[in-house]
C-alpha cells in the first residue's frame, strides 16, 4: 500500500471497498486517513516519516451490495498485471418491482495512471440509473473517455489496456446480474462471459545427470547442470549467426 504501486493488486480492492487507513506515529498518535485521499502522487503518498500502517479499516457489505475483482496478466499465475479492476456497487429493490436502481457505485482501476484511479464520472453517470444493459453501455462510453490511454503512455498497449478497462466493467455487470437473478426474475445473463475458467492442476519434471553418469562432467569453470551457460561465460561456446545472408 505504502509503495504506491499503480499496478498494485490489493489497492483497488482496498480502494473500491471504501478503505480507511489507520496512520500510526512514534509518539503513539493515530491519524486516519481513507483510502480514496492517500495516493497523491506516483509513489507518493499521504503518510509522514514517522508513520506506519497501524489498521486497515474495511466497512462490511450489506444484502444488496456487490464486488468483484478482475486482473489481466500475461501468465495465469504469479505475474504482475497489466489492468485490474474492483468494483462494489450497491442496489435498491424497493422502488419499482423487478428494477433495480444503482444508489451507490465505487470503479477502482489500477495500470490505467499514475497511481490507482477511481472512474469518479463514470460512477456519478451511473448513480441513479436503473441497472440495466443500456445504462451499462451508455456508461461505457463515458468510461471510453475518462479512462482513455493516449498513444506512447508508458507500459505500452494503449488500446489493449483501454479494452481491459471497458471489458472489466461489462464482466463485472454480467457477474453481477447473475447474483441478481436469484432476486429477480428480471435479469438477463450471459452465462459463458461469467463463468471463470476452471483451474487446472500444472506439474513439470526436471532430469539431471548424476555424478555417476557416464557422461558427466565436471570442471572448476562452470556447473555440468547448466554446461551451456558456462561455455557462454567463458567464451568458450560458438556464436550461430541468424543474420540472412545477402543471396
Amino acid at each position: 500500500i505504502v509503495t504506491a504501486s499503480p499496478i498494485s493488486d490489493m489497492n483497488p480492492v482496498l480502494l473500491a471497498l471504501d478503505a480507511v487507513l489507520h496512520l500510526r506515529s512514534v509518539n503513539n498518535k493515530v491519524r486516519k486517513v481513507e483510502l480514496k485521499d492517500f495516493f497523491l502522487a506516483y509513489r507518493k503518498v499521504n503518510m509522514h516519516d514517522d508513520e506506519i500502517i497501524d489498521t486497515i479499516e474495511v466497512p462490511p457489505t450489506s444484502k444488496y451490495e456487490f464486488v468483484e475483482c478482475y486482473k489481466q496478466a500475461r501468465r495465469r499465475e504469479d505475474d504482475i498485471s497489466i489492468v485490474n479492476a474492483c468494483f462494489k456497487m450497491t442496489v435498491d429493490p424497493s422502488v419499482e418491482e423487478n428494477i433495480w436502481k444503482i444508489t451507490k457505485i465505487n470503479m477502482a482501476y489500477g495500470g490505467v495512471a499514475p497511481t490507482t484511479v477511481r472512474a469518479k464520472e463514470t460512477e456519478k453517470f451511473l448513480i441513479g440509473k436503473s441497472f440495466t444493459a443500456e445504462s451499462i453501455n451508455l456508461a461505457l462510453e463515458r468510461l471510453s473517455k475518462e479512462l482513455e490511454l493516449p498513444d506512447g503512455v508508458p507500459g505500452g498497449m494503449a488500446k489493449y489496456r483501454t479494452t481491459l478497462v471497458l471489458s472489466f466493467l461489462y464482466k463485472f455487470y454480467l457477474r453481477a446480474s447473475l447474483d441478481l437473478a436469484n432476486l429477480s426474475a428480471n435479469s438477463p445473463v450471459e452465462l459463458p462471459a461469467v463463468e471463470s475458467v476452471s483451474e487446472q492442476e500444472l506439474s513439470g519434471a526436471d532430469t539431471y545427470m548424476t555424478a555417476e553418469h557416464e557422461n558427466f562432467k565436471s570442471t572448476q569453470v562452470f556447473n555440468p547442470y547448466h554446461e551451456k551457460g558456462g561455455l557462454q561465460k567463458t567464451e568458450v561456446a560458438g556464436g550461430f549467426d541468424h543474420t540472412p545472408s545477402e543471396d
